[in-house]
């Protein structure tokens, strides 16, 4: 029988501490019990132990602890994997003015701002946390940020910064897709902010009502579960699974299916979706459920006396917000005309699929996002990620009125193109409001 992993950040440390000289790869797989396919969470690891400076690497791959370090104590009451997370965030507060406490929003791309709970003073806008920076937090947590540099003029200064500890965790669970991948069972999120996919241990995949269907004479007995064959029922559905142990030092976070929701596109399913990923109440008492009944009647002829009632006209669906095909060329809030292109359902109660046929007029004249040089020019990532389209800049189009009178002081206007300045550190990064010359066309980019 082959004996558990050992692999921890303590473990790590505690056998540096004892090791008397620099340890390698191998030394510390075959140490801590680390197979071959968990040699990338040991890397990640050391990575994050690194970058605390907690130990140092040498030539050719190995690792020695700092002399200056301590290994931190392990909890001497071992976390069962089988309980909810209980992570015990001390009531930590900012200690320093370098500091500060917020709420983490994540990009899909990865890199986030913290929105402090106190307005910062002289400080204009969240404070920027690049992907490397943003460690183990989730978009959404509470958080303790440390400002490591400051930009921009006296009185509007931009920080940049790293997370620091975790304050409170903003999901107890999340909900995705169910996926069989070749290291087991794992959620992909459907909110692409969260980052991590989400590991499902062997017997975890089922939800306690798919359980029951499947292994009604199964009692629950200690020890564990093993992992079932492939169930078309689950794979490639819409799921909500609980967090067990988040991310930690480079381990992906580990949860356990709760509910099966059904599949993409059924009926009823989107709305599921938005109740469980913003952990919306949607179970109530008894008698909330009566009440709420008892108060719903037809729509009385008084109180649609001075209302436009458009309760006939069909209601047109376009594919979900990440399908372009039928989108063609408008944004998200254009105001379109939609050919109907196939119904499905019972009479009465139809749902309707189409497509773009042309746009009428447009909802957005400037959109508004992270500044980005890239090797086709300068481009303009948008806040908003129903808005798909980067925004691209013309040669000199980088440059907003104010900052061109900056560094072109004696510039005057004149036809002809402008040239493409070289890079501008305070331009690389910013959040700018880009106008809109020309929209999208035919697959070229606005």
């Amino acid at each position: 029988m082959s004996r558990q992993s050992q692999l921890s950040p303590d473990n790590i440390l505690r056998f540096l501490q004892l090791r008397s000289g620099p340890a390698s790869i191998e030394d510390l797989s075959r140490s801590l019990q680390v197979k071959k396919s968990s040699r990338r969470a040991l890397l990640q690891m050391l990575a994050k132990l690194k970058k605390r400076g907690l130990v140092e690497e040498l030539s050719h791959g190995r690792f020695l602890l700092r002399q200056s370090s301590r290994p931190p104590q392990s909890s001497a009451k071992p976390q069962s994997a089988a309980q909810p997370p209980a992570e015990n965030f001390p009531q930590h507060k900012a200690v320093s003015r370098d500091e500060i406490k917020g709420r983490l929003v994540l990009h899909q791309d990865g890199y986030g701002f913290v929105v402090p709970d106190v307005a910062i003073p002289n400080l204009d806008g969240d404070l920027f946390i690049p992907r490397d920076f943003v460690e183990d937090a989730m978009h959404g947590d509470h958080v303790i940020a440390k400002v490591s540099r400051l930009s921009g003029a006296p009185g509007a200064r931009r920080a940049e910064g790293r997370i620091l500890r975790i304050v409170s965790r903003a999901h107890p669970s999340v909900v995705g897709l169910f996926r069989y991948s070749s290291r087991g069972c794992v959620v992909v999120p459907y909110d692409p902010r969260v980052q991590h996919e989400i590991e499902l241990p062997a017997g975890e995949e089922l939800s306690p009502a798919l359980r029951e269907q499947l292994l009604p004479s199964e009692k629950e007995r200690p020890g564990k579960r093993p992992r079932l064959a492939h169930i078309p029922k689950l794979d490639g559905a819409v799921v909500n699974a609980e967090l067990v142990r988040y991310a930690r030092d480079g381990a992906s976070p580990i949860g356990r299916v709760i509910e099966i929701l059904g599949r993409p596109g059924d009926l009823g399913v989107d709305t599921e979706i938005i109740i469980r990923k913003h952990h919306l109440p949607h179970t109530f008492p008894g008698e909330v459920a009566h009440e709420a009944e008892q108060l719903a009647r037809p729509v009385s002829e008084s109180e649609l006396s001075g209302r436009e009632d458009f309760r006939s006209l069909p209601i047109v669906t376009i594919d979900g917000e990440t399908a372009r095909d039928f989108v063609e060329d408008a944004m998200h809030g254009d105001h379109v005309i939609a050919k109907i292109t196939r119904l499905s359902g019972a009479p009465g109660a139809r749902r309707a699929e189409g497509r773009i046929l042309r746009v009428v007029s447009r909802a957005h004249p400037s959109v508004v996002g992270l500044f980005r040089y890239t090797s086709r020019g300068c481009v303009v990532v948008p806040y908003d990620p129903r808005v798909q389209h980067e925004i691209e800049l013309p040669p000199g189009e980088e440059l907003s009125p104010t900052l061109r009178e900056q560094l072109l002081p004696g510039e005057k206007e004149r036809p002809g193109k402008r040239l493409r300045l070289a890079h501008i550190a305070k331009l690389d990064g910013a959040v700018v409001n880009a106008e809109l010359i020309r929209y999208a066309r035919e697959g070229a980019s606005p």
